[in-house]
């Protein structure tokens, strides 16, 4: 009994953020909230890579540059996506089932650390475009990288 509710708090832990970003939760922030634009709540803006070139004063080559980078991060991970898809609903078929659902979480959570590090590489790669001034607000660039891998779609998740 104490092994099942372990792992179903494993289980709880590792989706929960991933669940989040599925339902789209957040939207608005900015202007005093000490987020920015589409980290708070309400709507999002209507295209992320907008917000980033108006947060970041991107020119127009590193805007080409970083949509690119970001566009090319959503490609690696959208076959990872796809299979965390299935491996959730394994998990609760094999839960319902009173199957041993261990193994699933492992590759569910290596998936996840999969998908994290292609948004990490991709937020080093767009670093890597800006200048120093642009460097400085490069704390803004992450949150509004993160989460959209999970969510299949970088440039319009909420």
């Amino acid at each position: 009994m104490i092994r099942r509710f372990l792992l179903a708090a494993a289980l709880v832990t590792a989706l929960g953020p991933l669940a989040f970003a599925q339902r789209g939760g957040g939207g608005g922030g900015g202007m005093g909230s000490g987020m920015p634009p589409g980290m708070g709540r309400g709507p999002m803006a209507a295209d992320r890579m907008e917000t980033i070139a108006q947060e970041l004063k991107l020119t127009e080559a590193q805007k080409t540059d970083v949509e690119a980078i970001l566009n090319d991060g959503a490609r690696q991970s959208s076959d990872l996506i796809k299979k965390l898809g299935e491996l959730r609903q394994s998990i609760m078929n094999q839960d319902i089932a009173g199957k041993d659902s261990s193994a699933s979480v492992k590759q569910l959570a290596d998936l996840t650390a999969q998908i994290a590090a292609n948004e990490v590489a991709a937020y080093y790669k767009v670093m890597a475009k800006l200048d120093d001034k642009q460097k400085t607000k490069g704390a803004k660039l992450f949150p509004l990288i993160s989460k959209g891998y999970v969510a299949g779609n970088w440039r319009t998740v909420r």
